[in-house]
């Protein structure tokens, strides 16, 4: 039972939040030039505008010069970052696409291939690998609802349903069914449950609705031609700490050496329980790693991985260290077979 107390709590830890943001924009704000500055109070009215929307409309329409983006007024994460500065980690997306370039060659390209998009969420990502990074397709698998509807319907309104193939399927080792529990309020934390081995509920996941979605591994849906494996160049994958499973019901895939762009979150993982399973099925069909967080915060013009950054497979038994119980809590990661 919920007590008396706890809307009170909630509402003055919400008011620490939004005070806390409020000093670091002005800090922010102060150590702009005056273009940065003028940059920044769009995206604050954007915002604004963002927040009472919510009170009249389910969803607006963003536009940008990457394409239109169909956003839910209820989701403080994707969807609202997406509608005041653009694409959801677009340029993220663009630097890992270029170091996966400088990795594996020139040769390497979208043009001609499919990536594979595991937790597609509203779409931000399908759209800009075929906007702005030059893939050719793009199959894109989300299993929650409100995401793949509003997935499709910006797949829709940017006239790509010929390139972009929405499947509504949660990814993991096995077929059939598995529950899957909603985030209320940040719909990129929906996640497959699975019993906690440590019982940790950091972010009171155990309170959170919980719905029954189909599942499949993309192994089996290559085998019945659902997916062709000789046309995936890339899988780009974001599955709140259900990595570990994905890869297992992938390693047929695997071993074709695609590169694969994978979150390493150890809380998600150990959560999940397959933190060594991730491990396992990634040393036993990749030699090295990059951990996207080494380049992430260099100069552009130093943005070029070395040897150096390249480091051995083994070496993610280590990385849990690293980041376990940390801030940041998690790395993006490139699996390269070279």
């Amino acid at each position: 039972m919920r007590s008396w107390a706890t809307p009170y709590t909630e509402d003055v830890s919400r008011a620490a939040r939004l005070m806390r943001r409020a000093r670091n924009e002005g800090l922010r704000y102060r150590s702009m030039g005056s273009a940065s500055r003028a940059a920044l109070r769009v995206e604050w009215r954007r915002e604004a505008f963002f927040r009472v929307a919510g009170s009249f409309t389910p969803t607006l329409e963003a536009v940008w010069p990457s394409g239109r983006f169909v956003v839910s007024t209820t989701d403080v994460d994707v969807s609202r970052l997406t509608f005041i500065s653009g694409p959801f980690a677009l340029a993220a997306a663009i630097d890992t696409l270029g170091f996966v370039r400088d990795v594996l060659g020139s040769d390497f390209t979208l043009t001609d291939g499919t990536v594979l998009e595991v937790g597609a969420n509203i779409g931000t990502g399908s759209v800009v690998f075929i906007t702005e990074l030059g893939a050719s397709r793009v199959r894109a698998f989300e299993p929650a609802p409100e995401n793949f509807r509003l997935l499709r319907q910006t797949i829709a309104a940017n006239g790509l349903a010929d390139q972009i193939t929405a499947h509504q399927l949660a990814l993991s080792n096995e077929c059939g069914h598995v529950a899957f529990e909603l985030s209320p309020r940040t719909w990129g934390d929906h996640r497959v449950r699975t019993a906690s081995p440590d019982g940790s509920d950091e972010f009171n996941e155990s309170t959170r609705n919980v719905i029954n979605v189909p599942s499949a591994s993309i192994d089996s849906l290559c085998r019945d031609g659902t997916l062709d494996p000789a046309e995936i160049k890339l899988v780009w994958s974001d599955t709140q700490g259900h990595e570990g499973f994905l890869l297992a019901g992938a390693r047929d895939l695997l071993a074709t050496g695609v590169p694969v762009v994978v979150e390493f979150w150890p809380y998600g993982l150990c959560r999940s329980g397959c933190l060594e399973m991730f491990v396992d099925v990634a040393q036993e069909h990749y030699t090295h790693f990059l951990n996207i967080d080494d380049l992430r915060y260099t100069p552009v013009g130093d943005r070029r991985p070395t040897r150096e950054h390249l480091r051995p497979i083994a070496d993610l038994t280590a990385l849990e260290r690293d980041y376990l119980g940390k801030t940041p809590a998690h790395a993006d990661l490139i699996l390269f077979a070279l």
